[in-house]
């Protein structure tokens, strides 16, 4: 419950920032060409620090952009979505390299894609300070539709855990900050294994 709370209170005082960028990404995306693959440097904090403004992969594919990435309204769409991710990255996150232990418990499987598993994931990182960061992820799917409720709050710390299950270690070489979440989605998409 501690790490909901805070969560929703980093979603409070990230709000304002949110509210701001439903004006700042539309004027700035005006500023951009088909070219540009980030927003003018004065928007950072409303820029996908990852995957720019014209989408991750799965966003740019066939099965979604269809060749519209490039597009004013297409990349709109992509940063409203995900709205403040440099002020999530680097204001509100924290640098990979700064975590030093991570314990976990749940169902390690947990998960909506690439295949849907239900569960409850608990994830806790230290970092260099001896502070702690944790993560709440829980998907539970709607009997066996292609859709579940998923609850990701905290920090983006699944990805943290499935890198140290894989390869052994933690992800501390990697340049990039994990952000901060609270995203509870009634409908979000599930792969269904079975079908």
């Amino acid at each position: 419950m501690n790490v909901i709370l805070k969560a929703f209170g980093q979603w409070l005082y990230s709000f304002p920032v949110w509210a701001a960028s439903w004006v700042v990404v539309p004027v700035a995306l005006l500023m951009c060409s088909k070219d540009d693959d980030h927003l003018p440097r004065w928007a950072w904090w409303f820029d996908e620090p990852t995957y720019g403004i014209n989408g991750d992969p799965y966003w740019r594919g066939p099965d979604h952009a269809n060749g519209h990435e490039r597009e004013f309204l297409w990349r709109l769409r992509w940063l409203i979505r995900n709205s403040l991710g440099g002020w999530s990255h680097s204001v509100m996150g924290f640098h990979y390299s700064r975590i030093r232990a991570i314990k976990w418990s749940g169902d390690v499987a947990t998960a909506n894609r690439p295949v849907g598993h239900s569960g409850t994931l608990d994830i806790t990182v230290t970092l260099d300070d001896g502070s702690e960061r944790e993560c709440l992820y829980i998907v539970r799917q709607w009997g066996s539709s292609g859709r579940c409720f998923r609850f990701y709050c905290g920090y983006k710390l699944k990805d943290v855990l499935d890198y140290y299950l894989r390869v052994g270690k933690l992800p501390g070489e990697r340049d990039a900050y994990v952000q901060d979440v609270f995203s509870p989605n009634p409908l979000m998409g599930y792969v269904n294994a079975n079908r």
